[in-house]
């Protein structure tokens, strides 16, 4: 059954609601969300209208987010209207909450690698027309874990790629990055199936990993898609991207897996599901309904992780 719980929610602070792009009524104004810009001529109004990291680590304590704990976080932070450092408070905060022994992992997708045969739907932005194909693939740079940022979810994933002691995967469309003491390398046995429960997402079958979303919907959830992959319910298409090797650009095919909404639904309903707000912000934690049986399992394959 999904369970569905309201949890600590930090309320606007006073009259200090947003209001149209982001104007806060009274002696100081917000502008421009997009570029974080803070203008104000009355601290005690500042101080009543921000969200500090102190009230975001009581808010992520709240969702479960503790010493030693794996999170998959997706973070679209545009619509909160003011948080102390933003993304970079976000990240930090969970990596100071889940400690050395915790994981933090991020999508770091990059659709501008994908051909664009794979790019047909002219309702995203990263369409191109035929007849722009060819020179596109002359003149692509192509993937490397090290040159090409993030395009999905961008200023949370890219802000994670700037820090200390983060890994990225090598896939040239579906990357991930992480920082923790999770056993995997960067390198990919197999670029087919980049969603699932492989690599570094096998972490996410142990039962402390949860998936957090803040300010993405509930069905955008990467573990909805991997538990579709796990229990055969998607379907595989073929996808092709730029990947750099050796200052050389070249084509390289993969299998992905996609999923209907009605899929989406189902197996939303099959998980655990705890809904709330942060500054009302959408947040949603996601985790895996564990047994004992599945306890003893993730027990014996950490336990060949360390050793290997």
């Amino acid at each position: 059954m999904r369970r569905t719980a309201t949890l600590f929610c930090v309320q606007p602070k006073n009259h200090c609601s947003t209001q149209g792009r982001g104007e806060i009524p009274g002696p100081f104004s917000l502008f421009a969300r997009e570029s974080r810009t803070l203008l104000y001529t009355d601290s005690m109004s500042y101080e009543q209208c921000i969200v500090t990291r102190n009230e975001l680590a009581s808010f992520l304590k709240s969702l479960g987010v503790v010493k030693g704990c794996t999170v998959l976080l997706q973070a679209d932070l545009s619509d909160l209207p003011v948080l102390v450092g933003m993304e970079t408070s976000l990240l930090e905060t969970i990596l100071n909450l889940i400690g050395p022994s915790g994981c933090l992992i991020l999508p770091t997708f990059t659709r501008s690698a994908l051909d664009p045969s794979c790019l047909m739907d002219q309702s995203i932005p990263a369409f191109i027309p035929y007849s722009a194909w060819q020179l596109v693939r002359e003149q692509h740079p192509g993937y490397t874990s090290r040159t090409l940022p993030a395009d999905q979810w961008a200023p949370a994933a890219n802000t994670f790629l700037l820090q200390t002691k983060v890994k990225r995967t090598e896939h040239p469309c579906y990357s991930f990055a992480w920082s923790g003491p999770a056993p995997f390398k960067t390198t990919l046995d197999s670029l087919d199936y980049p969603v699932s429960y492989t690599h570094i997402l096998k972490m996410m079958k142990n039962p402390s990993a949860i998936n957090l979303l803040f300010g993405v919907p509930l069905l955008d959830s990467l573990m909805l898609k991997m538990e579709a992959r796990e229990r055969n319910m998607d379907t595989t298409v073929v996808k092709t991207a730029f990947l750099r090797r050796v200052r050389r650009s070249f084509l390289e095919t993969f299998l992905d897996s996609e999923i209907t909404q009605e899929t989406a639904e189902e197996i939303s309903g099959q998980l655990d599901v705890m809904q709330t707000q942060f500054e009302g912000l959408p947040v949603f934690r996601i985790s895996r309904p564990v047994d004992a049986q599945e306890l003893a399992l993730a027990a014996s394959w950490t336990s060949e992780e360390e050793t290997n």
